[in-house]
């Protein structure tokens, strides 16, 4: 009884002491607060939300007054609703930067109090202008790597924070520095005008027209780009650009003689993954910008012959703007490769490999691959979408790492869910049998140049392991290899995943979690063992697709302070795009640990990364505990 006195006085101390901060609270004008009542927590913590926000749109509606009586002196202004619903909406999506939080009353009679300093809710609108001005600098560089889709997604981005953001946001291009808003609408016109699109060939095969295309930019073969186009009945795609090359599935001919394309910019379904300021943005708008994007590309036709021919002496598009040489990263030349012998012996394996592409029956080249290889081969073919073979090839060998590597066979993959890739099929033959053992998707040329050129003094060999795991690594995900995926990593690995979230997780949703605010981002990065990823791994194979794809990278030789032997740690960050049939997708940075002590390297530590948070590896170890 005594006991039971003691933990009412406790209790009624505490509410005593909750009201008096409360009502000091409520009186005070720094602080927005609202205080929530319904049956369950929940519905409390909505209730309390709702009444911050509609504090928040006061607060919003005084600092953009403000803002517009000292740039018009004094003038009577008007407030654009517009702007005050997405900049209020933004913020109850991502809930409130500390706010503070007090559960008053147990559930069913749920009462919480919420409140948040006004210094933070103007801290968060200064953290949202240096967002703006990150995506701005990551289009930037991804221009001048030629990654054009890149380059697109971050300007739009960041012309639709800005847009809609209450502060005034300044971009700088070529030198001169302006408001953000015409100056990011001028900049990815620019781009688009500066893509180059020209019809290299096109051929009849089973009633269809395949349009083989190069997109140029500044003089180079993009990286990347993604675009839709016409093929004769509708507008289909995207279609990934890859080093310049794209393949057009036509239905018919263009009787006007013009090949219809649309560049993507917008990258909406991407955004809401992301981003919960961008979903703000795409959810409520009304007056989203809208950039011409579409192209006619000039072509030659003869509907009789059934044939088509690019039209010499005419452009797309006029007033094509001029690009400065020094704003575009010239992509680097491979060092040299020993070219294999005895080529005739290989071949014939490619002319059969072509052959069952086209007839799409990986029968008709079994007799050239070894079981192991064939079973890729069918897999690829039978189980990961359409493959089709995309233009002619023109093959390479090369003698590397005990075998011989057959490059390049250009294809295409689409996935059920209509997105298509450009990929190109790189062949490992057993220099002995001169059957192909393994296949693998090729990576970028500039993540290629990047493993060979890297200023590590380590030797050839070691330039094509790395290169042929990472080339297996994407590829294994592209074909379900769960088993290969698994013998990849060391039984001790430490694997941490990443995703951003648009919400913040509720209390106690993520036991384990380590959530990190990065740039405006909530990450949710988790830590796993080889068992539970390869599990997780597993049922995400189970019912769809996942196509990975690796650009830039960094590389080398890294002291793990005591993790892996000396000299046997090799480290790689590679950007990684992913992307997934379930309808996720994001771009950010995989960072590997291998170990290069036995035959084939072992990954002991790997970590995703959003792109504009890249962490120092110091900080790595200590944030996850590695020791």
């Amino acid at each position: 009884m005594k006991r039971t006195l003691i933990m009412i006085c406790a209790c009624i101390t505490l509410s005593v002491h909750a009201q008096i901060n409360i009502e000091a609270i409520q009186r005070d004008p720094n602080y927005i607060c609202g205080l929530g009542r319904g049956r369950t927590i929940r519905e409390a913590e909505n209730d309390a939300l709702q009444k911050i926000s509609s504090q928040i749109r006061t607060f919003v509606i005084d600092e953009i007054e403000e803002i517009n009586r000292l740039e018009k002196n004094n003038a009577s202004t008007i407030v654009d609703n517009e702007l005050v619903n997405i900049s209020t909406k933004s913020f109850t999506a991502n809930t409130i930067p500390n706010a503070k939080r007090l559960e008053l009353s147990p559930e069913p009679e749920a009462v919480v109090f919420r409140y948040v300093h006004r210094d933070d809710i103007a801290r968060m609108q200064q953290k949202k202008g240096e967002a703006i001005q990150d995506l701005i600098e990551t289009g930037k560089r991804a221009e001048q790597q030629l990654q054009i889709d890149d380059a697109l997604r971050n300007y739009y981005w960041a012309l639709l924070l800005a847009k809609y953001h209450i502060y005034p946001v300044y971009a700088e291009f070529n030198g001169e520095k302006g408001n953000a808003v015409p100056e990011l609408s001028r900049k990815i016109n620019s781009v688009i005008l500066g893509i180059k699109a020209t019809l290299e060939g096109c051929e009849e095969v089973d009633g269809k027209y395949l349009a083989r295309m190069r997109f140029t930019y500044a003089g180079h073969d993009v990286a990347s780009l993604q675009l839709k186009y016409h093929d004769g009945r509708s507008m289909i795609g995207p279609l990934n650009v890859r080093d310049g090359i794209g393949e057009l599935d036509l239905i018919g001919l263009p009787a006007n003689g013009k090949l219809m394309l649309q560049y993507i910019y917008n990258f909406e379904e991407e955004a809401e993954h992301l981003s919960a300021d961008l979903a703000a943005v795409y959810a409520i708008s009304n007056d989203l910008p809208v950039v011409n994007s579409r192209v006619d590309i000039p072509v030659k036709t003869n509907l009789k012959k059934g044939t088509m021919q690019a039209e010499k002496n005419k452009v797309a598009k006029e007033e094509v703007p001029e690009i400065p040489s020094e704003e575009i990263s010239t992509p680097r030349k491979l060092i040299t490769m020993n070219e294999a012998t005895a080529v005739d012996k290989y071949i014939p394996a490619m002319q059969s490999v072509e052959t069952a592409i086209r007839s799409q029956d990986p029968t008709l080249a079994k007799s050239y691959f070894t079981d192991a290889g064939y079973d890729m081969f069918e897999t690829l073919l039978k189980k990961t979408g359409k493959i089709t073979m995309a233009g002619k090839p023109e093959y390479k060998f090369i003698e590397a790492n005990s075998q011989v590597l057959g490059r390049y066979c250009p294809i295409k993959m689409r996935l059920p869910n209509g997105k298509t890739f450009m990929e190109k099929l790189v062949f490992r033959f057993n220099p002995i049998s001169h059957k192909i053992q393994s296949i693998a998707f090729a990576l970028t040329q500039k993540a290629e140049a990047d493993i060979f050129d890297s200023a590590t003094p380590w030797g050839e060999v070691s330039r094509y392991t790395i290169l042929q795991f990472m080339e297996d690594y994407q590829t294994a995900f592209a074909l379900k290899r769960i088993d290969f995926i698994e013998q990849l990593f060391s039984d001790k690995a430490i694997i941490i995943t990443g995703s951003v979230l648009q919400k913040s997780p509720e209390k106690g949703a993520f036991d384990g979690v380590n959530v990190k605010l990065t740039n405006s981002q909530k990450v949710r990065y988790r830590k796993f063992t080889k068992e539970q990823y390869i599990n997780n791994l597993r049922r995400l194979f189970k019912d769809h697709y996942v196509h990975l794809a690796f650009e830039d990278n960094t590389c080398g030789i890294v002291n793990t302070g005591g993790i892996l032997p000396d000299n046997a740690a090799f480290a790689i960050q590679i950007r990684q795009l992913y992307t997934c049939t379930n309808g996720y997708a994001d771009r950010g940075y995989l960072t590997l640990f291998l170990n290069t002590y036995g035959k084939y390297p072992l990954i002991e530590v790997r970590l995703w990364q959003p792109e504009d948070d890249k962490m120092p590896y110091d900080e790595f170890l200590k944030t996850f505990n590695v020791n």
